[in-house]
């Protein structure tokens, strides 16, 4: 397994279709990011071929000590309407059972200081739902600021931006 990144405690791996059940697990538990089976298996699909394409994506997260998994984080392109055609988003998830560790903000604070320093751009953005304190609490310890309410594929989301 191709490894995109480390931090302290984690390691980022590229996606591949060995992490399906992984990623069903994650997304089966949230409260915020349920979807089905099929929508969890197109964007493992999508981010592996990102990956392939781009050198980057939403990778699995294990942890180095005993090579757990706990969840996936990435960067990507946002291919939504209200940003700019080459922002890239900063994306995470982890298991419950991992909250409240330091895991997220580890997790955001590499892939913004990988993005930077391995990217032309000049600005990373993030996207939370409305109700998730938790994730804005983590975008703004690694550095974000809340820009705006939007809309994306039909839902509000908060819109957080760091700039370079």
């Amino acid at each position: 397994m191709t490894i995109f990144l480390e931090t302290k405690r984690l390691i980022i791996r590229a996606p591949s279709l060995s992490d399906y059940n992984n990623w069903l697990v994650v997304h089966a538990e949230s409260d915020e990011m349920q979807y089905p089976n099929e929508v969890v298996e197109a964007w493992l699909n999508h981010h592996i071929l990102e990956f392939q394409q781009n050198g980057f994506s939403m990778g699995s997260v294990f942890l180095k000590d005993n090579n757990e998994f706990i969840g996936r984080a990435g960067l990507f392109y946002y291919s939504g309407a209200i940003a700019e055609k080459a922002d890239i988003e900063i994306g995470y998830i982890i298991h419950k059972k991992y909250w409240n560790q330091g895991y997220a903000t580890e997790l955001a604070k590499a892939l913004i200081e990988w993005g930077f320093k391995n990217l032309s751009v000049s600005k990373i953005i993030a996207l939370t739902r409305l109700d998730n304190k938790k994730s804005q609490h983590v975008l703004e310890k690694a550095g974000m600021q809340f820009v705006k309410k939007i809309q994306s594929e039909g839902e509000d989301f908060l819109l957080f931006e760091i700039y370079k």
